[in-house]
């Protein structure tokens, strides 16, 4: 055989072999992603040192995988945290920094990133992944919730998104999971009290409407450990045990969709990161920039 043939042939032998050996490689080497995003909280977490926390879920995973002790949101507020998250951009790269600019006063308006800036779910959907998440958006070029923002980025949002059940047989899936009941909404004081002002009595009758169940009280005001820079009287540590209880209702709730993991078997293919969009929803905290 001629050289030239006998190379071209070894050439186009061993392109086959490689595609071959690497195709079903790379899609069973692609994993599945789960983010579970609390809202409104800092690390009251027992994994994490917090020996008031009623998360045995979370300390569950974070026994199994990697603890990040020294992370700091880009933001002290939801939206341009948000969109910070979402594009892997700082927000003042990419003009998303003042929350909320579709309520401005003066008149409200969507932030517009950069051209070349992109969702990274958008990037992973581009790679073949089925995306979806909850009702919540709020990436300061969205509305808050599922239905305002890019088509691009999710194959569902919503409610009807559901979970990764939807997606091709055998398609990777990357999922974000917001868990609005540790929202500072949840500590204002429940229905039946009487509302300090309409948008405390808007709140929680939107709690009321998508909690299913009630949260149980599993700390006491007695039981918290209050920082220095809060007074010691009983509407704080109410507030602060409050607090508390809706992060053992989420840790619940994550625990349920940890479950279904399991029983769907996609346990050990799935990378689960649980994280918040930024710090506490109580006083110098959440919308500062103190490191509380």
């Amino acid at each position: 055989m001629d050289g030239r043939y006998f190379r071209f042939y070894r050439c186009l032998a061993l392109i086959v072999l490689l595609l071959a050996s690497i195709a079903p490689v790379q899609a069973r080497d692609n994993p599945n992603i789960l983010l579970l995003m609390a809202e409104d909280m800092s690390v009251r977490v027992g994994a994490f040192g917090d020996p008031v926390a009623h998360t045995p879920n979370l300390d569950t995973l974070a026994s199994q995988g990697v603890r990040y002790t020294r992370t700091f949101t880009t933001a002290g507020v939801c939206a341009p945290s948000r969109a910070a998250h979402i594009l892997g951009m700082h927000q003042i790269a990419t003009g998303t920094q003042h929350m909320r600019s579709s309520s401005r006063p003066a008149g409200g308006y969507f932030s517009v990133p950069p051209a070349e800036v992109k969702a990274y779910p958008e990037l992973l959907r581009r790679e073949g992944y089925y995306t979806y998440t909850d009702a919540k958006l709020d990436y300061q070029f969205s509305g808050a919730l599922s239905g305002s923002g890019p088509t691009t980025i999710w194959n569902r949002e919503g409610a009807q998104a559901g979970d990764w059940s939807r997606r091709a047989k055998g398609q990777p899936f990357f999922g974000l999971i917001n868990f609005t009941v540790t929202h500072e909404s949840g500590v204002f004081r429940p229905l039946g009290d009487r509302p300090q002002s309409p948008i405390h009595f808007a709140m929680q009758l939107a709690r009321w409407w998508q909690l299913e169940d009630p949260v149980p009280e599993m700390v006491q005001a007695a039981d918290v450990q209050l920082p220095p820079y809060y007074p010691d009287t009983n509407t704080v540590r109410d507030d602060l045990a409050r607090h508390y209880n809706n992060i053992a209702a989420m840790d619940h709730q994550v625990g349920d969709i940890l479950a279904r993991l399991e029983s769907d078997g996609l346990a050990d293919s799935t990378i689960v990161i649980w994280t918040t969009d930024h710090g506490d929803g109580l006083p110098r905290a959440k919308r500062e920039l103190f490191d509380s």
